[in-house]
Order: C-alpha cells, then structure tokens, then sequence
C-alpha cells in the first residue's frame, strides 16, 4: 500500500528520513517531480524482489 507522496524537493531535504521509513516500516513512498510526470516510488528492497518474484512466475505461467 502507498504510504505517501511528497515533492521531490521535501525528498531531497528528508532523503535520510525517507529511507528509514521505507526500509524499517515497508512504507512505499512516491516522489512527485512537478511537470515532468517521472514520478518514482521509493519501496523496500525486499518488497521490490517479492514483487518481482511474482511478476515473473505469473509471467511463465502464460
């Protein structure tokens, strides 16, 4: 689940902070880059694997 979305100026400013939470709280985060649309998440390592450990088996599935 998204946790929150933050500017990427406030991202910038908090990056250490961000970090923590991701990481200790599985908090997904997304980035918000104004008028560009490039957003970005920043997510768990570990989440980020799971995630593509299902992809792929969904994938050889088909």
């Amino acid at each position: 689940m998204i946790s929150s979305e933050i500017s990427y100026s406030e991202a910038q400013s908090n990056l250490g902070t961000l970090l923590d939470r991701v990481a200790d709280n599985k908090d997904i985060i997304i980035v918000k880059r104004d008028g560009t649309g490039k957003n970005v998440a920043l997510i768990a390592e570990t989440d980020l694997r799971r995630f593509a450990m299902v992809v792929s088996a969904r994938c050889s599935k088909s």
